[in-house]
């Protein structure tokens, strides 16, 4: 298995994504700002000098927004390190908004960014991130499932952990996290049909809780008509084949025979990874691409 070049060095507080800078000391504050705001809002200025809407009630993310300003490192420091000046990214499962925003910083004005979020709360704080960030002029915000076909399914969202709501949530689940899940009814739509054919994709972001297999089978023509675009995805065998009827290495599988590599995001660095390599990382984020990386 082969090892891409790192993409170490990117994370400094405040600094713009076309800057260079050295990588911040383990450990080493950084200069992050919060204030409650009401309504269960708090408003707070993250890592990258970004201002962000999060939910305080959330024990998901919030906490580590509010105290850290950064989430997921490997995938923050891949994030910004692939995007560029005038590329076009879509996510899938926005939450409040945290990449939709890294992404919208990176490509700027030139580029565009589609954040998919079925949740209304989060798909409203999202909207509004982008915002207060002055990004809505070619960032948006779809307020949906992206799913294999266009439907309306249940969502369960979760009193707690907010992240972690989704179309497959069980109770059994929602009590191994001490929490609750309300039950709502959400539009889902093929992403092939959330973006119009013939509009450049680059990098398509999908952490689904379980469902990015079936987000896959709603954009095959976007992967046609984009051959070198980059998947981010969330994988675990259990998650895929959750239902009892798909396989564990679904997810792998479906990738593979699109022509892509796999590789798991490890600390500043990519390992191209086959099935059984995954499924021994158990949850772990990888990147697929037909591209040289």
């Amino acid at each position: 298995m082969s090892t891409p070049p790192g993409f170490a060095n990117l994370f400094s507080a405040q600094r713009p994504p076309a800057a260079a800078a050295p990588a911040r000391p383990e450990g080493t504050a950084v200069n992050t700002q919060a204030t409650y705001i009401g309504e269960h809002r708090v408003l707070l200025r993250n890592a990258f000098s970004l201002k962000m809407f999060v939910d305080s009630r959330d024990l998901s993310l919030t906490p580590h927004l509010i105290l850290d300003g950064t989430w997921e490192m490997a995938n923050t420091q891949f994030l910004r390190w692939h995007l560029k000046p005038g590329m076009h990214f879509v996510e899938v499962g926005a939450n409040v908004g945290y990449y939709t925003l890294l992404a919208s910083q990176c490509v700027g004005p030139r580029g565009r960014v589609i954040a998919v979020e079925a949740n209304p709360h989060m798909a409203k704080l999202t909207r509004d991130n982008l915002e207060i960030n002055g990004f809505s002029a070619f960032a948006e915000v779809v307020q949906a499932a992206a799913y294999s076909e266009n439907t309306t399914l249940p969502f369960s969202c979760l009193r707690d952990h907010i992240a972690s709501s989704s179309l497959f949530m069980t109770d059994a689940y929602a009590r191994k996290l001490n929490d609750s899940a309300d039950v709502i009814t959400v539009d889902a739509r093929r992403l092939d049909d959330i973006v119009p054919a013939g509009v450049r994709v680059d990098a398509i972001k999908i952490d689904a809780e379980g469902a990015e297999l079936h987000c896959l089978r709603g954009a095959q023509r976007l992967l046609r008509e984009n051959p070198e675009v980059v998947l981010m995805l969330e994988h675990s065998a259990a998650l895929v084949s959750a239902d009892g009827v798909t396989s564990r290495s679904a997810l792998y599988d479906f990738c593979h025979a699109a022509g892509m590599k796999c590789y798991r995001v490890a600390d500043q660095q990519l390992l191209e990874s086959d099935f059984e390599a995954l499924d021994a990382a158990g949850l772990c984020d990888i990147v697929c691409t037909r591209k040289s990386l």
